[in-house]
C-alpha cells in the first residue's frame, strides 16, 4: 500500500465468491473504490468521487501516477470515462474495455 490509500482493505464480496483479489480503498481526497495494487502497478476496478466535478478524481489520478509506474483502469464503459482519462493520459489497455498509463524510465508516459 502507498501513501496514495487512507485504507486499503480486501473486498469482502469478491474474498466470499474466491475472486477478484481487489481491495476496497479510501483516500484522504474523497475518492474510493476498487483497486489493486502489485509492486509499482495499480489497477483499478471501480471509483467514486464524493464530490464529482470538484477535482477529486484528477487529483486521485496525479498522486497515483507519482505513485505506480503503470495503472490500468478496468472496465471502461461510459464515454465520458473514456475521455476524462484520455485526457489525462491514458490510452486503450491490452484488456478490452480498459485504458492504461505507464510512465517511461525517464519520467515520461509511454504507451
Amino acid at each position: 500500500m502507498t501513501k496514495l490509500f487512507s485504507s486499503y482493505v480486501p473486498d469482502p464480496i469478491g474474498a466470499a465468491l474466491g475472486m477478484t483479489g481487489f481491495y476496497q480503498f479510501e483516500t484522504n481526497i474523497g475518492v474510493s473504490g476498487l483497486a489493486k495494487a502489485s509492486g509499482n502497478r495499480l489497477y483499478v476496478l471501480a471509483v467514486i468521487s464524493a464530490a464529482p466535478g470538484t477535482g477529486q478524481f484528477r487529483e486521485f489520478v496525479r498522486q497515483a501516477k507519482s505513485a505506480y509506474h503503470k495503472i490500468v483502469f478496468l472496465e471502461i464503459l461510459t464515454a465520458e470515462m473514456e475521455a476524462i482519462l484520455r485526457r489525462y493520459g491514458f490510452r486503450p489497455g491490452k484488456k478490452r474495455d480498459s485504458m492504461a498509463w505507464k510512465r517511461h524510465a525517464k519520467g515520461r508516459r509511454i504507451v
